[in-house]
């Protein structure tokens, strides 16, 4: 009679840890769908600029696009605009928006990937700034990781004008794989 109560109580006891743990994985899951539709700061900011602000965000957009025949292409559009913006800012530090970073004409690694992920936004592109710690002569450095409408995503680097790819596919690699 002892023996089975003692495995009667050890099956209750794997039935309780194995619903602790299922409810822990539920509950991980849950907050981590609810932070992914969370929006970030630099969408919350673009989305209360004024209209000068936003003007002056589109008239950039359009200086970096305009060569391009397919607006539509997410990869060409993020493309344009890192080049854009490695072409066009100095680097010399700043803080700010990309607005105010726009203005100046000048940033670090941060005003530049959160420009880009700015602008990208307003053009409809989803987008997260990514970040590198343990950076020789550096600490840290910023990039922004953009995030395709075929489902794909893709690394960018607007303070040297590089992104990543793979070079046997030639497609644009997350930050995840080229950390794998």
């Amino acid at each position: 009679m002892q023996v089975k109560r003692n495995q009667l109580i050890s099956y209750f006891l794997l039935v309780l840890a194995f619903v602790g743990f299922y409810q822990f994985k539920k509950t991980k899951w849950k907050k981590r769908l609810k932070s992914l539709r969370k929006r970030s700061d630099f969408e919350k900011r673009v989305d209360n600029y004024t209209s000068t602000e936003r003007s002056l965000l589109n008239e950039h957009l359009r200086k970096a696009t305009i060569a391009l025949k397919n607006e539509d292409n997410d990869l060409l559009t993020a493309l344009a605009v890192n080049h854009y913006l490695y072409q066009l800012l100095e680097q010399r530090y700043n803080e700010g928006d990309g607005h105010k970073i726009l203005s100046d004409g000048y940033a670090i690694c941060g005003g530049f990937a959160v420009t880009m992920a700015e602008l990208l936004y307003s053009k409809g592109i989803k987008c997260k700034l990514a970040f590198l710690l343990g950076v020789p002569d550096q600490g840290a450095h910023s990039l922004v990781e953009v995030f395709f409408r075929n489902g794909s995503q893709g690394l960018f680097d607007p303070t040297y004008g590089t992104f990543w790819y793979d070079a046997k596919t030639k497609k644009p690699v997350s930050i995840i794989k080229l950390m794998a």
